[in-house]
């Protein structure tokens, strides 16, 4: 992601919470007119940004509730009598790996001329290794649906149609960390009321499951949910953010968000938005606690066509010890596709 040239820090006073006097703090130059954000009531006093920037309002914002997810479908019955092994051919699907686990989808395809239905899972799986000997790796499919990975049975093929089913393994177990491995040139599924069918990995693609394997049961891929998506996704977003932050301390930079559309992007009900500095070695900031906070609506209340509006920004800079350290840091509008993000620096007060 390319970061735009830093901007000079802005020099920005403290902004007093509602109730508050600037007077009181000597701010009264550097203060607007205190104003209630839509819906709350409550006012909120605004520090005077740079020309030609929104001023940034203290309006705290709840966190983003997305929509309910559509009820899962309800499972088909079965239609056909039981597919049989000749009337079967195995190959292999996707691949999924991520925190130690890997997952592995094995392709069953209906090759006969009549329609038949593969119901439940494998009743086991077993490896071929290259000499011809087999290794039970599952003794009968876990339990459920296999809506976990997007896959829904019985799974009723009509001739040329396919079913899956899941294998699950991991790399984490004590022999995949000394290096040890099990590789099988072809895995075979023991079906019930089937037989087996067998599947063939590619020259120099064995499959490694010196930790075991389970399966799941048999289903068609559900169609992908429909994404959730926002009138603001049309908006676009750019940043200037000073490339050193000082730790312990309120950071300010800006952001831009521009309409390339030609009607008006209108901000009602308000957009709002979280932001976050990390420093790299730190952990990472629990999700609830980064802040949340609404845009300046009531100065903006649409972004018109073609056009782009720079909003001031503030973030807090956690506190480090120690020496100058890499951070990257965020910003994305609540329940949209709109964010940016980049690298900076975090040093302690007085460090170079």
């Amino acid at each position: 992601m390319n970061q735009p040239a830093a901007a000079a820090p802005v020099a920005w006073p403290t902004v007093a919470k509602a109730g508050l006097a600037c007077a009181a703090l000597l701010l009264v130059s550097a203060c607007g007119p205190a104003v209630a954000h839509p819906g709350t009531g409550r006012a909120v006093l605004r520090a005077r940004p740079p020309a030609g920037v929104v001023r940034w309002v203290e309006e705290p914002a709840p966190a983003y509730s997305p929509p309910a997810p559509p009820p899962p479908p309800a499972p088909p019955p079965a239609r056909y009598a039981p597919c049989t092994a000749t009337e079967l051919t195995g190959g292999l699907g996707v691949i999924g790996m991520g925190t130690g686990n890997v997952t592995r989808n094995l392709v069953f395809t209906n090759i006969s001329g009549r329609g038949c239905t593969l119901a439940g899972g494998p009743s086991e799986i077993t490896g071929v290794r290259r000499d011809g000997r087999r290794v039970r790796l599952a003794a009968g499919a876990v339990l459920g649906t296999g809506l976990d990975y997007g896959l829904l049975g019985p799974a009723n093929l009509q001739p040329g149609q396919s079913a899956q089913v899941v294998l699950h393994t991991t790399d984490m177990c004590p022999k995949a960390i000394e290096g040890r491995v099990d590789n099988f040139i072809a895995l075979q599924a023991g079906i019930r009321h089937t037989g087996e069918v067998r599947t063939g990995f590619p020259p120099g693609q064995p499959y490694d499951a010196v930790c075991g394997a389970g399966a799941y049961t048999f289903g068609v891929p559900l169609p992908p949910p429909p994404k959730h998506s926002s009138p603001l996704d049309v908006l676009t977003v750019t940043r200037t953010m000073p490339r050193r932050l000082t730790a312990g301390t309120t950071a300010s930079y800006t952001v831009t968000l521009r309409n390339r559309t030609s009607h008006a992007v209108v901000l009602r009900p308000c957009p709002s938005y979280q932001e976050f500095v990390w420093p790299l070695g730190m952990e990472p900031p629990p999700w609830p606690a980064i802040p949340r906070y609404y845009l300046n609506c009531q100065a903006v209340p649409e972004i018109p066509a073609r056009r782009s509006v720079t909003f001031a920004m503030r973030v807090p800079v956690p506190a480090i010890t120690g020496r100058a350290r890499p951070a990257k840091y965020g910003w994305f509008l609540q329940g949209t596709g709109v964010q940016t993000g980049g690298a900076v620096t975090v040093a302690a007060g007085g460090s170079q």
